[in-house]
């Protein structure tokens, strides 16, 4: 039904122009004689239309025209009268007439024209109200969403921003124009694990949870960012990112505010319904029937015509959930609830369940009565599913936890003791009731509460873990305990306890072992060194005796004495080197400079030596260059023929063989299976057995493989990770 104020001072051509209107059946007429009776009645009520006079008494229709525009009214008004004069029709409508008529055409004409100008107008002014309502309610919308809205180009170049954002990053004011790594976190080069980089590679949304920079760099709380693809409205090519940033530090903002400083309405549509969120109006009414609903629901496979069509807001609510949802609903509208936030499960239309957060927002007259609801809802299922998985985990934690033989306290601040786990409570110094609720300093023995309080401070104070070692005496014997204090949140601190009786009773035999090990080695070395000592005196009286006696046997006898003595002394000389061997820790050694080092002075000049292991290290004990000396020596000593030395290598899958060769007689075939054994050969039998045993004392094994009479060759099998080749000189 279309409204019209008609205004005329000839009340006959009112009865004319009602009674024609009201034929048409769509319209209903008020009528005033004068334009200031048509402004009072304007004061109380609506009208879709005016149509005046021209020539009125008092105030003209022009006038009434300014007055109605000048305060804001763009109600559609037709200018009617008699006179026809063209300046009139131009000024008419440069103040705003919507159309021009002229008295005294043909009736049936004249008045078939004013209801068609009626009509258009109205229905042009509603359509324009309407879309002023729609702009509103967007704007509305941004301006009630408090989460963080980015959008970023491909090259994560900030094009806008929402007053959220500005908010947080204000030290990095402007945010529009800088890449989002530099604004929100301080960075020269890209994150390292970015949603909006994988959502640009891929096209598809991401999600990762991010730290929140502080404006001293620091970390100040954490986000949730999800980055959704932005694509060309025209040729669907991905565009830029959209990211959608909640504050998690807080989890009680449920309600999400966008504040944007986007300009044009298309643009702010575009982002709503790019975004996560699917906003809705309703109307108070059965089903609860949708108003407005964002492209965004197109997520659950639903278009927006479907709601204007066909379906109402609770037809895809989950069965299961919507009697629930209703009463929830109801009970908040009734006790005057503006605003609140319920979870339930919708259903797509592909039949999938999701679930959502929904923010409603009540929209109400001056009486309190509901007059719509604006809705912004939420798909959390992820973040449902991932809290599921998280109660998961939390249990399989748990039953681990309860596995451990370790006691685990959690305890406050002040040491009050709140809960606790043992595997077995006879572990435990005293029951539960006696320590539960009491501080861990009344419950221990003082000076082990003291140590206690002392580290529950430092653990809050550093905020990281501390260890403290401490001892009990239980049941007349002495117990050793480890404590370990982990601060966690709201001022509590986990601890862990084990103990470390065993291990410390171990830890005391082994440091006694080392010092019972230095006392013999201090006095094998006193033993050795003045045994030395004499057998030097010893032989100088024989080399004296042997040049002083004359008969024959006896200079025989003195020379078998005189061997003697020097066997000896390469006995002890080789105790002193065995019992070196293993005291320090093994290192990597270069196995070009332990040979050149090895055979140092007792090789003649004229032994050709060809060495092929620069960059050769092998981890080995440091006596590592005594199996060089002993092996030359032995070349030396029974090769006879010796005139060349070679040192290589050659890779075994993940082993290393180094090779010894020369070309002497080699080792006859009979003596090989007894090589290494100690006193095996003609000289003291000891050389080759120390070489072994050097050489076993980090998994390296040596054997000979050479044929006799064509030299020896010593083959020694290095295990993977026990050798490493780089450059000459590394």
């Amino acid at each position: 039904m279309i409204r019209v104020l008609h205004v005329d001072d000839e009340v006959g051509f009112l009865d004319l122009v009602s009674f024609f209107l009201k034929r048409e059946g769509d319209f209903e007429i008020d009528t005033a004689i004068t334009a200031e009776s048509a402004l009072e009645k304007m004061q109380s009520e609506n009208y879709d239309a005016v149509v005046a006079d021209y020539s009125l008494p008092g105030m003209d229709g022009l006038e009434l025209l300014k007055i109605l525009r000048a305060k804001g009214l763009q109600i559609p008004f037709v200018l009617f009268t008699g006179k026809g004069k063209e300046e009139t029709a131009v000024q008419a409508l440069n103040c705003g007439a919507d159309f021009y008529l002229q008295k005294g055409a043909s009736p049936q004409l004249l008045f078939t024209e004013l209801v068609n100008m009626l009509r258009k107008s109205v229905q042009s002014n509603r359509s324009e109200t309407a879309a002023r309502e729609g702009e509103r309610f967007l704007s509305s919308v941004f301006s009630s969403i408090q989460d963080g809205i980015s959008v970023l180009d491909k090259d994560l170049n900030i094009l806008r921003v929402n007053q959220t954002m500005e908010d947080w990053y204000s030290h990095k004011m402007p945010l529009v124009g800088k890449k989002c790594y530099d604004a929100y976190h301080g960075r020269q080069t890209q994150c390292d694990s970015c949603p909006s980089i994988r959502t640009i590679e891929s096209g598809k949304s991401a999600y990762e949870v991010v730290p929140k920079i502080g404006p001293k760099g620091g970390i100040v709380g954490w986000l949730d960012l999800y980055s959704f693809p932005m694509r060309d409205g025209k040729t669907g090519e991905l565009s830029g990112v959209i990211e959608y940033i909640r504050d998690i530090t807080d989890r009680r903002k449920a309600e999400v505010e966008l504040h944007g400083a986007l300009e044009r309405y298309k643009e702010l549509q575009g982002i709503i319904d790019k975004s996560p969120v699917v906003m809705v109006i309703w109307r108070p009414g059965p089903g609860s029937p949708v108003s407005f609903i964002s492209e965004s629901v197109a997520r659950w496979g639903y278009k927006r015509d479907d709601f204007v069509s066909t379906l109402v807001y609770d037809d895809i609510i989950h069965k299961e959930d919507l009697e629930r949802e209703k009463e929830e609903f109801r009970d908040f509208v009734g006790k005057g609830a503006n605003d609140f936030v319920q979870e339930y499960r919708v259903v797509t239309k592909s039949g999938e369940v999701r679930c959502v957060e929904d923010h409603t927002y009540v929209r109400r007259d001056s009486s309190g009565n509901p007059l719509g609801y604006e809705g912004i809802v939420l798909d959390v299922t992820d973040r449902e599913l991932a809290l599921g998985e998280l109660e998961k985990l939390a249990s399989r934690l748990q039953t681990i936890v309860e596995a451990f033989p370790d006691l685990h306290f959690l305890v406050d601040a002040h040491g009050t003791i709140l809960d606790f786990n043992a595997g077995r409570v006879t572990d435990l110094y005293v029951p539960p009731q006696k320590f539960l609720g009491m501080k861990m300093q009344e419950v221990l023995p003082p000076d082990v509460g003291k140590i206690v309080e002392g580290a529950i401070g430092e653990a809050l104070k550093m905020d990281r873990i501390v260890a403290r070692e401490y001892s009990l005496e239980i049941e007349g014997a002495t117990r050793f305990y480890e404590a370990r204090l982990a601060p966690i949140a709201n001022d509590q601190i986990l601890i862990v306890v084990r103990e470390t009786t065993s291990s410390k009773r171990t830890e005391d035999a082994l440091n006694a072992l080392e010092v019972a090990n230095q006392k013999l080695n201090l006095l094998g070395q006193v033993t050795r060194h003045d045994s030395l000592n004499q057998l030097a005196i010893l032989m100088g009286w024989l080399q004296i005796a042997q040049e002083s006696a004359a008969e024959p046997p006896v200079q025989e006898y003195l020379k078998n004495m005189r061997t003697a003595a020097e066997t000896v002394i390469r006995q002890l000389d080789f105790t002193g080197d065995y019992q070196k061997m293993g005291v320090a820790k093994p290192e990597w050694i270069d196995v070009k400079t332990a040979f050149l080092n090895g055979t140092a002075g007792i090789a003649p000049s004229k032994l050709a030596k060809s060495v092929h292991v620069d960059g050769l290290q092998v981890y080995a004990d440091t006596m590592f260059e005594k199996v060089f000396h002993n092996l030359i020596d032995n070349s030396i000593r029974h090769g006879k023929k010796v005139t060349e030395i070679r040192v290589h290598y050659k890779k075994k899958g993940d082993h290393l063989l180094l090779f010894y060769e020369d070309d002497g007689e080699g080792i006859p075939a009979d003596v090989k299976d007894k090589l290494f054994l100690r006193g095996t050969g003609t000289h003291t039998g000891l050389g080759l057995f120390m070489v072994r045993a050097i050489l076993g004392i980090t998994g390296i094994t040596i054997e000979e493989n050479g044929i006799p009479g064509h030299g020896v060759r010593f083959e020694m099998l290095v295990p993977a990770g026990k050798y490493r080749i780089g450059h000459p000189g590394q």
